[in-house]
């Protein structure tokens, strides 16, 4: 069991330094976009570079203002009044 974990450690670093490099992005982003192409999840984020890779990378986007529909004070928070109108567009 654990020689299986340490496969799939290693094939996690390995995707997201080659995620880093294509993208140019942090490892830790690149972390984050390599989780979502593995498990085929969509990802949130309000980080522009990080949703531009997402976005070329083929991962699906979760709208940011849809999680927080209910709780305005909480979205302003979290965004620190950033405009997301765009991240919820198709």
């Amino acid at each position: 069991m654990e020689g299986r974990h340490l496969m799939y450690k290693r094939q996690a670093t390995k995707g997201t330094l080659r995620l880093a490099r294509r993208y140019k992005l942090s490892a830790y982003d690149a972390s984050y976009l390599e989780l979502a192409l593995r498990l085929g999840f969509p990802q949130a984020t309000i980080d522009e570079e990080l949703q531009k890779a997402a976005k070329k990378a083929g991962v699906k986007k979760v709208c940011l203002r849809r999680l927080y529909k209910n709780d305005v004070s909480s979205f302003d928070v979290l965004l620190g009044n950033k405009s997301v109108s765009k991240s919820c567009r198709r």
